[in-house]
């Protein structure tokens, strides 16, 4: 069975496109919404849409899960560990961070694994998605991009 390794909708908001955009630009139409809400299969003129506005390949948007456990290779820990590093220096964050991200997206361990063979562009696309899954304070925070050198942060901590 052929399955989506991520919220391909998620993804899509992270690269800046919402529905309300993708609508208004007639990107993708309402019926592709809705496959994409609930799991269904995209149209290869679908999919190959998607895969233009998140500079991916189909490749990295879906993965074959066969249909008996028998034939399926799970990653081991390195690979996972290295996929790990790989997202979070893409984007400049400690590792658990991405870990967090992962954790609360849901996101598959062999998707992780396979961050090895994209892109930087790909890379760092995927590390966004992960990081609007992290809670504000959990994120790395940069004085300079608020104009200041030493701002105290809203939980309580320095920058």
């Amino acid at each position: 069975m052929i399955k989506y390794k991520f919220d391909v909708l998620q993804w899509l908001k992270a690269a800046g496109y919402n529905t309300g955009r993708l609508r208004r630009e007639k990107l993708l139409g309402q019926s592709t919404l809705q496959k994409l809400r609930h799991g269904d299969l995209l149209s290869w003129g679908e999919l190959s849409k998607v895969c233009e506005l998140l500079h991916v390949q189909p490749g990295d948007v879906v993965y074959y899960v066969p249909d008996s456990a028998e034939g399926a290779r799970v990653p081991g820990p390195s690979e996972y560990a290295a996929g790990v590093d790989v997202i979070a220096a893409a984007v400049g964050v400690p590792g658990h961070v991405i870990v967090d991200g992962i954790t609360r997206s849901r996101m598959s361990v062999i998707t992780i694994s396979d961050v090895v063979h994209m892109t930087a562009a790909q890379v760092k696309t995927m590390g966004q998605y992960l990081l609007s899954f992290v809670e504000p304070y959990e994120r790395p925070y940069k004085a300079e991009e608020h104009g200041a050198e030493d701002i105290s942060r809203e939980d309580g901590g320095t920058a």
